[in-house]
């Protein structure tokens, strides 16, 4: 699931890194040099997150939507244990 919520802002950033690459070779001097180690920056970036994205499960660390959901069984689980200890009022 983390790799799915890291795909969206790396295709951002190599659609963006892309269009940088694209538009420094049509500069002249220090700016042509600054857009491409800007694009390669921005490209490197995209596949930390991918990467990222990965290896988080592999090392234990969840997607926010899971443990919500396990938080929400825990506190429902709970909820009941208490329920079934109380005597019941008619």
């Amino acid at each position: 699931m983390l790799l799915l919520f890291s795909l969206i802002p790396a295709t951002a950033l190599t659609v963006v890194g892309f269009f940088v690459l694209f538009t420094s070779t049509r500069a002249e001097g220090a700016l042509r040099h600054f857009g491409r180690y800007l694009a390669i920056w921005l490209l490197f970036l995209a596949g930390v997150l991918v990467l990222g994205g990965l290896l988080a499960p592999i090392v234990g660390i969840r997607d926010p939507i899971s443990s919500l959901v396990d938080r929400m069984g825990e506190h429902m689980r709970s909820m009941e244990q208490l329920e079934q200890k109380q005597p019941q009022r008619n």
